[in-house]
């Protein structure tokens, strides 16, 4: 069972609540966290890190302090507690990407704005240029972000992070061992993980309160 959320950042988290759940993270992330000078970004990457925690608590059936996360040699992160529970995490402005599962995952949720779309042709192979040049206007800018998203994903998927180059293989060709899920796409944003089997697959939208309450129901901030 592969389990995604996106969280909506509808209202920012209160400072308390912020240091509340930033003292359930490692001090290794914390460190991180309050390295970012922006605090979206520090807001973003501490809700990823807590909403796989929570899930992880709950299909493992844990207490948050017995989870223990190291990375790869290229910065990918697993969990070493239960080897066979499996995550990633993507964020962007205003939106934060969690999937957890029980096979190797990848995600990677943009905001679709406006860009140069003679990047294609740097890091996109050629039939996925021709795709985004078969659309105009906006649709040209959907369409680049569909096929970024999946790259990013498929990328994050394999864990080796950039030493693979995006314009290395087409998200394009067919691989009937790899799906890419489109979980959400709409003009303002694009999602799409990188998986092996999508049979068995949730996925559950979240604003900021029901996350919280999501996570004041997993257990996780013990009393």
């Amino acid at each position: 069972m592969v389990d995604t959320f996106i969280v909506q950042m509808d209202h920012d988290l209160s400072f308390h609540t912020f240091s509340t759940l930033l003292e359930l993270v490692s001090n290794e992330k914390r460190n991180r966290i309050n390295a970012y000078h922006d605090y979206n970004d520090a807001q973003n990457s501490l809700i990823g890190d807590i909403l796989v925690r929570a899930v992880v608590c709950k299909k493992a059936n844990l207490s948050n302090r017995e989870l223990v996360f190291v990375k790869n040699y290229y910065g990918k992160p697993y969990l070493t507690t239960d080897p066979n529970i499996m995550f990633n995490i993507s964020h962007t402005k205003g939106y934060i990407a969690v999937t957890v599962g029980d096979q190797q995952l990848g995600i990677d949720i943009e905001r679709v704005v406006p860009i140069d779309l003679g990047i294609a042709e740097r890091f996109f192979m050629q039939d996925e240029v021709k795709f985004i040049q078969t659309n105009e206007n906006s649709q040209a800018y959907q369409a680049f972000y569909e096929i970024w998203t999946k790259k990013e994903s498929f990328i994050k998927w394999e864990g080796v992070g950039l030493s693979r180059p995006l314009s290395s293989f087409s998200v394009l060709d067919y691989n009937d061992s790899l799906s890419y899920c489109c979980i959400m796409k709409n003009r303002n944003v694009i999602c799409h993980i990188c998986m092996q089997d999508k049979k068995v697959h949730k996925h559950i939208h979240l604003t900021t309160s029901e996350f919280l309450h999501y996570i004041d129901g997993s257990g996780l901030i013990e009393s």
